[in-house]
């Protein structure tokens, strides 16, 4: 059974609205991975700099802070799914 695809603003509207009603029910996750990607996000930008001149160290430097990053953001990305592909209940986040 092939059903047609949608469109694309089609797709972009049961996005937003997915993410509309996730955001309702896990506002503090999201507020909590909010900051922590802005702060990381500060962090990628200044750390480097502050710690060494090395371009190359910098590089490392800014690599491991992403990493870091990518670890902790990663729960929360994983629960969202779950919670959209799913159906789990948003108690659950």
């Amino acid at each position: 059974m092939d059903r047609a695809r949608p469109s694309i603003l089609t797709a972009l509207f049961w996005a937003y609205w997915d993410l509309y009603h996730t955001l309702q029910k896990a506002w503090r996750p999201a507020l909590f991975a909010f900051l922590v990607l802005s702060i990381g996000t500060f962090a990628t930008m200044v750390g480097p700099l502050l710690l060494t001149r090395d371009p190359i160290g910098q590089a490392v430097t800014r690599l491991a802070i992403l990493v870091g990053l990518s670890f902790l953001l990663t729960p929360f990305l994983l629960t969202i799914h779950r919670s959209l592909l799913l159906g789990e209940s948003a108690n659950a986040i």
